[in-house]
């Protein structure tokens, strides 16, 4: 099934599920890029970098996924409190990225 491309004005037809065409993602992916800014002014620069790895070397395994039994290597390291200028260890989890992915998403639609 195709559905148009969900940028203004395009009538480029895509698949359902896709936001937009080949042209339109990429300028969509700069214009949102351009709109949040260089990571480390997001509080992900090379000092978070070095806390991150430390993170996931202490915990290497998703704790969403260790209390439900299954065993997954973590990949994201999450701020517990939602501040990412709060480093400190004991706001800090190991997730795998589907975790956090879910966890972000609850977080955002909140109401």
């Amino acid at each position: 099934m195709k559905v148009p491309c969900k940028y203004p004005g395009c009538p480029e037809a895509i698949r359902a599920g896709e936001r937009f065409c080949g042209e339109h993602k990429t300028l969509h992916h700069r214009q949102e890029s351009k709109r949040r800014g260089k990571s480390k002014d997001r509080g992900y620069g090379g000092r978070w970098q070095r806390i991150r790895k430390r993170v996931l070397a202490d915990e290497p395994f998703c704790i969403r996924c260790k209390e439900d039994g299954k065993v997954t290597e973590a990949d994201t390291v999450h701020h517990i409190d939602g501040d990412v200028w709060n480093v400190k260890r004991d706001n800090l989890e190991s997730l795998c990225k589907q975790c956090h992915d879910r966890h972000t998403m609850r977080e955002m639609h909140k109401g």
